[in-house]
């Protein structure tokens, strides 16, 4: 976010052995609640009102651009490029 604040172009590949969360993260929906510990400026830069009756809020589209989802299981053994 900070990079996106700034107007720096990023990439973020994200990855986890769980494919339910994964499916989570690329949703990138969160309640209100979990918002709380950002900034307001950032709450209103990169998020927007999903469900309001709900309290749920959604990653905005710009952040959602840069990143990439995948499954990795990090204790698997490396393969050579």
């Amino acid at each position: 976010m900070c990079c996106l604040d700034a107007g720096v172009r990023c990439a973020i590949t994200a990855t986890d052995i769980s494919r339910t969360v994964l499916s989570r993260a690329t949703a990138g929906e969160y309640e209100e609640s979990r918002l709380e510990a950002l900034p307001v400026g950032w709450q209103n830069l990169f998020f927007e009102v999903d469900n309001r009756d709900s309290g749920k809020w959604r990653v905005t589209r710009k952040v959602r651009s840069c990143m990439r989802f995948g499954a990795f299981n990090l204790l698997d053994p490396c393969t050579e490029a």
